[in-house]
């Protein structure tokens, strides 16, 4: 808008009366757009719905029909008998006598065809000890039935074929190529369970491929010993307990049978992979197979996927109901992997598998998909609403889809005993949309037409009642540059007429005035850099009366320097001064180095942020550097002017507030939570320690090792977890040392050392002899045990000091107070100075002291942090014991 106000005359008019016209037009045109669309968009959903209605009813029709073929089966004459009489004989052939060379024959045969063929759809290479048959009646019939044969036979009466069929791996793995073969007499095979196979083997046959199963088991109720399978594949014969398929979804849906028994109630097992079906995605049927009423075993069946896809996809026929270039229905499972085939992987499948490429998907899962040639339980869609469809929810929107195209989706629950699945219906946008863009093209075609007279007749009448006003606007632009020679002419009476006279006066005037005022602008310049930063001045000078900014994320570094009171009244006013003006020297060239910003503060408070001004995305990092900084000038500090001075530093990064605060001077502040927050911490800090809040620890806890500290209670804020810097934790090396090797000289008298300090402890409070309820030598042991490992990690206190807090809060639950730590101090200090002797000089006593209370000191901390729960606890056992 302010682009608008800079045009001249004649252009605003230009542009006033081809905005009016075109608004016009184009309100029309919208209103006739948005209602096309919203037609467009209201028919594709109600025919989307109504395809993903239809398509529902038909895949829940479709698993009643077979889960009641199930019930019918389970109890059908053929079927108890068959059961019955396999038992039987899978019973005898645990007896027989298992050849070594029949051994042989099943391992070349998982080695030579199965294993190769499997391999290519797993990861890795399958490990025959892994799939070995082991019981008798499953050797016996891997041999005779797929082994054997297989070596006899290339028709031969197992699935696994050769794969150069022209069918989908899908249907090689799923179905024999010959199952008629497993009609024929097992050469020297004349046991009971062949002949019952000859008798029923051709009836099961014919109910596999009149139902369109893929499969049909026989298995054991007792020890899920698969007696039969129509297709014969390496899990014939074996346990689903213990044998190598046990953790299959068949063995499950076995197992749920087993639990529940209830006649007429069929299992099912969702679609997984199975490796017996060289990893082909299946899906099994199970219910308990009656003789009167005993249960004699389990019937199974693996349903074919085509006949799934068949009905979702109208056998490839998606035009036919109305689903155009684009449309097509899937199922979803609970898994939000697809339940059915994706209709790209049909009719594009070279686009689609790079589409995926393109979206990450893992080149194992496209390599399925292209072996398999289907997405079922490969494909993942995880939208919001198939997520929506699989919770219950029922819906049709604009969304994107699978493969990140814009659609039309139509999404709901199917009810579907034992599955949680839902459908998908859609339609691209791009096809559903096409004839509102055909519309679309029109409408701007006659637009940019009517644009081209509306401008030719505006640009006339602009011309009418512009000329005079350029006249007038070329005079005053001559006077602006200081060519006032010749006063400005307009022949015309009117009101540009006299506007005309007026500016000639004011001109001559506003001359004289300029001088005077760029003299006085300079001046206030100077006189505002000295109070404010330089991007505050600009917008000052730019007549911004009100500047406050929010700057969202900044850190600040609060700092108390501590000992400074003191020095003053021992050491007098100059060397105070000297001293200070030494930290301020030290603190501003490491500010400038860490490229921090100083605040104007009074006393001994130090305040400095960074990314206030200038924004900085390692702000964090930046405050925590200086702060490591600041300790060491300071450090240096002390040991020029021989002072102990201390710093106490909280740090806490979140949004802060800026601005020019206007009273009986202009002042630039800082205020915030962050602030408060910044300086409440650093009054909580220890002398020399760094204390971070959660949110500077979560920036940098990568960059700096950090030791949980304690929580804190921050007024209008609430109660905080804060971190220390572990570096200013760490003792100086110099009394790590003094420390390390004198506990090396007690070492070899631990024992007495620890009676000695616990006699000295019971002295000083007697009432301390009941906190101790063990074996007053094993807690000796405990004790210098303890210091060992202390000591021992003296350079590293991110690793004791949480140590340390973990002690803390134990023992509060022994009675332990605040009070008892400066009693077990005394006693230390007191024992060591008897065992070291004059070892025992003052720098070796300070250093233990600075070692026991950063030690003590954590360990009150985290006891003070314990809930007043836990605290109740705590007392509760102090009282018991």
């Amino acid at each position: 808008m302010s682009k608008l106000f800079q045009l001249n005359v004649k252009s605003k008019l230009i542009f006033m009366l081809l905005l009016v016209s075109l608004l016009a037009v184009g309100i029309v045109g919208y209103l006739g757009w948005r209602s096309f669309q919203n037609t467009l968009t209201g028919d594709a959903f109600n025919h989307l719905t109504s395809v993903r209605t239809v398509k529902a009813k038909q895949i829940e029709a479709y698993f009643d029909s077979i889960q009641t073929q199930m019930v019918m089966l389970t109890e059908n004459e053929l079927i108890v008998q068959a059961m019955v009489r396999f038992n039987r004989g899978f019973r005898l052939l645990e007896r027989e006598f298992i050849a070594q060379e029949w051994d042989i024959a099943i391992e070349e045969y998982y080695e030579n065809q199965y294993f190769p063929e499997l391999s290519q759809n797993i990861v890795g290479m399958p490990d025959f000890d892994t799939y070995r048959p082991v019981n008798q009646a499953a050797r016996y019939l891997q041999y005779h039935y797929i082994a054997k044969e297989t070596s006899n036979n290339t028709e031969s009466n197992n699935t696994h074929s050769d794969g150069n069929d022209s069918d989908s791996m899908a249907s090689d793995a799923t179905q024999s190529s010959n199952g008629e073969a497993n009609l024929a007499a097992i050469d020297q095979d004349d046991s009971e369970y062949t002949r019952w196979h000859e008798k029923y083997h051709p009836q099961l046959l014919n109910i596999v491929d009149n139902f369109g199963y893929d499969d049909l088991y026989l298995l054991n109720m007792q020890n899920g010993h698969i007696v039969y399978s129509v297709r014969k594949r390496t899990e014939f014969g074996t346990s689903l307990i213990s044998g190598p398929y046990r953790e299959s979804h068949l063995a499950k849906v076995a197992l749920a049978v087993q639990e529940n028994p209830t006649k007429g109630f069929i299992q099912v097992a969702d679609f997984e992979p199975y490796r017996p079906a060289l990893g082909v995605p299946t899906m099994f049927l199970a219910g308990p197979i009656y003789n009167g009423p005993h249960i004699v075993g389990v019937l199974a069946i693996q349903l074919p996927t085509q006949s799934i896809d068949t009905l979702m996809t109208d056998n490839d026929s998606w035009g036919a109901i109305g689903l155009g270039t684009t449309g097509e229905s899937y199922l979803v499972g609970a898994d939000l992997r697809m339940r059915s085939v994706a209709r790209p992987l049909l009719t594009e499948q070279d686009s689609f598998f790079e589409r995926l490429r393109s979206l990450g998907t893992q080149s194992q899962s496209i390599e399925l998909m292209r072996t398999f040639n289907t997405s079922t339980f490969i494909q993942t869609v995880n939208t919001e609403l198939a997520r929506e469809a699989v919770a219950g929810q029922t819906q049709a929107q604009r969304s994107n889809n699978y493969l990140g195209d814009a659609v039309l989706t139509a999404a709901q629950p199917l009810r579907i005993s034992g599955l949680n699945w839902a459908i998908l219906t859609e339609q691209a946008v791009r096809e559903v949309y096409q004839p509102l863009y055909r519309q679309q093209r029109t409408f701007l075609i006659t637009l940019a037409l009517l644009t081209l007279a509306i401008v030719l007749l505006a640009i006339f009448l602009a011309n009418l009642f512009t000329n005079p006003l350029e006249t007038l606007v070329a005079s005053t632009q001559a006077a602006q540059a200081g060519e006032l020679v010749n006063p400005i002419v307009v022949h015309s009476n009117d009101e540009i007429g006299q506007l005309a006279t007026n500016v000639n006066g004011l001109v001559e005037q506003l001359q004289k005035q300029v001088a005077l005022v760029d003299e006085k602008v300079k001046a206030n310049e100077a006189i505002l850099h000295n109070f404010f930063p330089s991007h505050v001045v600009e917008r000052l000078l730019q007549g911004e009366e009100l500047i406050v900014d929010n700057i969202p994320q900044a850190t600040v570094l609060s700092a108390q320097i501590r000992g400074f009171s003191s020095l003053s009244v021992d050491r007098g006013t100059q060397p105070a001064i000297d001293v200070l003006k030494a930290i301020a020297v030290g603190f501003g060239e490491a500010s400038n180095r860490h490229g921090m910003e100083r605040q104007p503060t009074v006393d001994e408070h130090y305040l400095a942020t960074c990314g206030v001004t200038v924004p900085r995305i390692d702000h964090a990092k930046r405050a925590v550097e200086f702060a490591e900084e600041l300790l060491a000038v300071v450090k240096r500090v002390n040991a020029q002017h021989n002072t102990e001075l201390g710093l106490r530093i909280g740090i806490h990064s979140g949004p802060v507030t800026a601005g020019v605060v206007v009273g009986d001077r202009f002042a630039y502040k800082l205020w915030g939570e962050t602030m408060h927050i910044a300086t409440h911490l650093s009054g909580k800090a220890g002398i020399n320690l760094v204390l971070v809040s959660e949110a500077v620890y979560d920036r940098i806890e990568n960059l700096h090792p950090f030791v949980e500290y304690r929580h804190i209670d921050v007024e209008d804020v609430g109660r905080m977890k804060t971190w220390a810097l572990a570096s200013s934790l760490r003792m100086p090396q110099e009394q790590i040392s003094l420390v390390q090797t004198t506990f090396a000289q007690v070492l070899p008298i631990a024992e007495e050392t620890a009676q000695l300090f616990y006699n000295r402890l019971f002295e000083l409070d007697p009432d301390l002899r009941p906190l101790f309820k063990e074996d007053m030598r094993d807690q000796q042991r405990k004790l210098m045990a303890t210091l060992h490992v202390v000591i021992s990690g003296l350079a590293n206190p991110e690793k004791i000091i949480p140590a340390a807090r973990d002690l803390g809060r134990k023992h509060v639950a022994y009675g332990v107070r605040d009070e008892h730590y400066d009693l077990v101090g005394a006693a230390l200090l007191w024992t060591l100075g008897q065992e070291i002797g004059e070892d025992f000089t003052p720098d070796v006593q300070d250093a233990w002291e600075e070692m026991y209370s950063r030690v003590s000191s954590a360990m009150k901390a985290a006891a003070a942090d314990i809930e007043p729960e836990e605290l109740s606890i705590s007392d509760e056992y102090e009282r018991q014991t």
